[in-house]
């Protein structure tokens, strides 16, 4: 395995598996923000939950498929739920965050497109 595709397994289990240990605790703080949404309010704690679950999953090999996709599923659906809404003040942090799993999904699943 190389560098660059440790580097994009890092990235995604301390962006999606950190995310998910910080938010969990606090979903109760988050359940205003995501019905405003428009999301049930059992959401608030599924969502950080799939994202700890994911960013487990990465760090196995015969899971971190599923993984990577449940990763950019969640970033995808932040990015769309920010945009939607227009949450301009959430654009700084959930982008930057999209664009770096996807990234880190070519590196792990289309290595030969990668270099590795």
């Amino acid at each position: 395995m190389s560098m660059l595709q440790w580097g994009a397994i890092g990235a995604l289990v301390l962006i999606y598996g950190g995310s998910g240990l910080v938010e969990l605790p606090m979903w109760r703080k988050t359940v205003d923000q995501f019905v405003q949404w428009g999301y049930p309010r059992w959401f608030a704690i599924f969502n950080p939950a799939l994202k700890l679950v994911a960013g487990v999953m990465v760090l196995f090999t015969q899971t971190r498929p599923i993984g990577v996709a449940l990763c950019v599923l969640v970033g995808l659906a932040a990015l769309a739920t920010v945009l939607r809404f227009r949450t301009r003040s959430m654009y700084p942090a959930v982008i930057p965050v999209v664009l770096l799993t996807l990234a880190s999904a070519v590196v792990l699943l289309l290595p030969s497109l990668a270099g590795g």
